[in-house]
Parts: C-alpha cells; structure tokens; sequence
C-alpha cells in the first residue's frame, strides 16, 4: 500500500474522495460539489445509537475549505467489496430495531 508524509496509508485515491489511515483511524476527504446536507443525513445515520456494533460512526467532520469536507472514522475490518454477503446485515439490524420496538424509544 502506497504511503503519505508522516506513515499515512493510502487506502483510496479516486475522484470520489481520498481514503488515508493513520494508525486506528481513518480520514476520507470528500469530493468538491457533493451536498453537505446528504453527508450529514448519512453521518447521522452512521452515528444512530440503534446502529451501534453495525456501523461505525464518524469520529468527527470537518469543512477543509473549497467545499470539500473530512470525515474520521475508527479504523475497522472493511467489507469486501467482492463479497457483501459476509457482511453482518442480518443479524444486527433485528437485534437492534426489536428493542427499539419494545421499548417504543424514538431517540438516544
């Protein structure tokens, strides 16, 4: 894997953004002209505490300037994108959306 200054792994350099790790975390830098408001939608649903041991949620997001964002994120096993099926999608989801039925909580 390609490296950066100061030991950063390159996990991704595409027009989509740039992916870099630094020991147990990882920072994307989002592509130039994509709609703050569709990220944060998504970051909040990352951050959900129904999908806690699902997701995982962002560390932080920051404004780089020029429209671009940052987000950091722990660093966890990645999904093959290969095989999605070894995803845990299954099996957490119903653990999670049947104690939020239960219990009828509708925040943190």
């Amino acid at each position: 894997m390609p490296t950066a200054p100061g030991g950063a792994l390159i996990l991704a350099d595409r027009p989509d953004g740039t992916v870099v790790r630094v020991g147990p975390v990882v920072a994307k830098a989002h592509p130039t002209g994509g709609d703050p408001g569709e990220l944060a939608a998504r970051l909040g649903i990352a951050a959900h505490y129904l999908l806690r041991g699902i997701l995982l949620p962002p560390l932080s997001a920051r404004g780089l300037g020029g429209g671009r964002i940052a987000t950091c994120w722990a660093y966890g096993i990645p999904v093959a994108p290969d095989d999605p099926g070894a995803a845990p999608w299954e099996t957490g989801p119903r653990r999670s959306w049947s104690g939020w039925r239960r219990t009828g909580r509708g925040g943190p």
